[in-house]
């Protein structure tokens, strides 16, 4: 008789990465709940869902959407849609009046920030890029370039040289710890309140030593996508007495929750012991 042989998948070698990067070692429960935090903290229901669904069905966003799939290259680059809209809804609801980014490509996150500060009727965006093939902003509408004004230069050389207040704050450019620390430090000076968002968090830890060094709340509002390309936010200005209220209030909703369940449904208490 033949010997039958046992076939024995090779266990993927451990990364070194896996190890030592912060957002590699966050569960999918950790990041989806920092998500919910935010959520909650800057928007009801109501609000949540009246600017989520007001981009979603929106012409701009049919076109957007369409041109983004029918090229595989762009639809596999730019910031996860998903997050694009969490970021739409804050802009709508917040106002902000000035929004830098940094990284343009092919406009996909660009396009929205326009759209919602032409839905606002109020604010700029300052996109910088030193990227000069002809596709960076293919997506951007023409009708939405009135707010927009376009810098063509490396971060590192522009961002030194300037000096003005912002409101809103958006990485994607190059994802190295210098330059990542380098625009994180600088929107951070020149903004009393507002987000520093990133995109690629996992990449590195710039991220994450940034906001521990200042002390900043952070979420993740991007969770479903690959461990590297999560988009962090840092909230900028916020009173840390509200935040703890916001804390305790959230402590109370829950153990209220909690209490009402039990009372509704005693038998669920009985299947724990």
């Amino acid at each position: 008789m033949k010997k039958q042989r046992i076939k024995v998948k090779p266990k993927k070698p451990t990364r070194w990465w896996t190890k030592t990067r912060v957002l590699y070692q966050m569960s999918n429960e950790k990041k989806e709940a920092t998500f919910e935090e935010f959520k909650s903290k800057y928007f009801n229901k109501a609000e949540y869902d009246k600017y989520v669904n007001e981009l979603m069905e929106s012409d701009f966003w049919k076109k957007l959407s369409s041109n983004r799939k029918y090229n595989r290259y762009h639809c596999d680059s730019g910031i996860n849609p998903k997050a694009m809209r969490n970021l739409y809804a804050w802009i709508r609801k917040y106002k902000p009046n000035v929004l830098l980014e940094t990284g343009i490509k092919h406009g996909f996150s660009t396009s929205i920030f326009l759209y919602a500060l032409h839905s606002n009727k109020k604010g700029v965006l300052i996109s910088v890029d030193s990227w000069r093939d002809s596709d960076r902003g293919l997506y951007v509408p023409k009708e939405l370039t009135k707010r927009w004004i376009e810098i063509v230069c490396p971060t590192s050389l522009y961002l030194p040289l300037v000096d003005f207040n912002i409101d809103f704050f958006c990485h994607d450019s190059a994802h190295t710890v210098k330059d990542m620390t380098l625009e994180y430090e600088w929107a951070l000076k020149h903004m009393k309140k507002g987000l520093i968002t990133s995109h690629d968090v996992g990449t590195n830890n710039a991220f994450f030593d940034f906001v521990k060094k200042h002390n900043l709340k952070w979420y993740l509002v991007e969770t479903a996508a690959p461990a590297r390309f999560g988009l962090g936010v840092a909230e900028v200005g916020v009173d840390s007495s509200k935040t703890m209220l916001f804390n305790l209030f959230s402590f109370i909703t829950t153990i209220y929750n909690l209490i009402k369940e039990l009372l509704n449904n005693p038998q669920s208490l009985n299947k724990n012991k």
